[in-house]
Formats: structure tokens, sequence, C-alpha cells
């Protein structure tokens, strides 16, 4: 188990990089809950709902850049793809406590993550895998008119970097006719965003910074 986390990571951080912009942007929204998809194999993308503190988004995907090609039994494959401007499609938003029946979006909208395709991977049919996923959005909201007319009229509702994380269904299937040696694609990918759940470093200095804060209340209380 270790060796394929070790595996996993470098191929994961290496998409993770591609998801990011290339100049940060401070303060980003991060995605409790919701959900998204895409389709590899066909290119595009599908239905999106993003959820956190004061934000609910939804909308969708149509065309994008898929993030991987083929692997081989026990090898790793990435999925997910990058979207952008006119490939992110309207949906209805609330956003800082207000409601919006449609909001046009604009911007980038990348999301996948990678595998190791199973040793007992079938020969034939759709299977799923279950893998974790990262979700980076770099998106402009206007409520007044579609990005494609013009400048947006009413004003920018937000101009904002999204991030979150969850886990993934990717369907895979083998695209090599027998008896050659397997080779998988990914078909499909149905994305569940969750809570962020801190790494045992920031738990570490959430902890220090407890007890740093408890030391000083009880000096506090002496003098």
């Amino acid at each position: 188990m270790p060796s394929i986390r070790k595996r996993l990571l470098w191929p994961l951080a290496a998409l993770v990089l591609f998801l990011l912009p290339a100049a940060g942007r401070a303060d980003p929204f991060v995605v409790t809950g919701g959900f998204a998809q895409t389709r590899e194999f066909s290119a595009q993308g599908g239905p999106f709902t993003l959820t956190g503190e004061n934000f609910l988004l939804t909308g969708g995907t149509s065309f994008g850049v898929p993030a991987g090609g083929a692997a081989g039994l026990g090898q790793i494959l990435a999925f997910g793809s990058q979207f952008t401007d006119s490939d992110i499609n309207a949906g209805s938003a609330q956003f800082n406590g207000v409601t919006y029946p449609t909001m046009f979006y604009a911007g980038s909208f990348g999301i996948g993550g990678t595998l190791v395709v199973p040793l007992d991977a079938p020969s034939s049919g759709l299977f799923n895998v279950t893998a974790p996923f990262a979700f980076t959005g770099i998106l402009r909201g206007c409520a007044t008119n579609s990005f494609l007319i013009g400048p947006c009229a009413g004003g920018l509702v937000f101009d904002a970097t999204f991030i979150g994380r969850g886990f993934a269904t990717v369907s895979l299937f083998n695209v090599t006719s027998p008896p050659g040696t397997p080779s998988f694609l990914v078909s499909s990918t149905a994305y569940q965003f969750t809570e962020p759940v801190p790494e045992p470093a920031t738990l570490l200095l959430l902890a220090t910074g407890l007890a740093g804060a408890a030391v000083k209340a009880r000096r506090r209380r002496k003098v």
C-alpha cells in the first residue's frame, strides 16, 4: 500500500499543478459539497453543483480537454478534464445571501486525479474504480448577460478562485481486443465533493496554536 501511495503522489501533484492557475489568488472559496461529471472518452463534461460557505453554484460543462491517455494493468492512469470560458455553461446560483435565477460563467474549471488500474481488471465491459480528486476553478460570475456577448453589464457578482476535493467514481474499459495486452481508457467520471480534512501537519499546527493560546490565557489570569 505505501508503494502505491508513493506512485500516485507525484502524478496527482503534477495534475493539481496543471489545474492551478499561473498566478494564485488569495483566500479561495472552499467547495465542501456538491458533484460534477466528466465524459473523458467523448471529451465532454456534464452538470455540476458547487456548495460552500455563502455560495451555491450550479451549471454545466460542455467540451473539454481530457487529462490522460491509456494505461495497462497496474499502471497509473489520469482522469478528469479542463474546461474554459464558453465550455462552462450557465445555471442558477446563490452567493453571499443573494439568489440569482441565472448565473453566467467565464474562466477555467479543472478537475481530476490519478488511479492505479487494478491487476484483476476485467478484459471486457465497463468497471468502476474509486479514487481521490482535486478541483480548481478560476471563475467569474455575471447575473445579467453571457460573457460571449461582452463585459458584464451589471457588474461582476464574483471573480474568485474555488478549490475542492473529494472522491470520484471512474468508469474504465479495455480498448485492446484479446489476445493483445490490455490497455484501459477512462469512459466517464462522477465526482462527489467532501469536507476538507486537515492533514496531520495542519492538525499539529492547530494543536500547537491552541496550546500557546491556553498558556497565554493562564498567564493573564495569574497577572
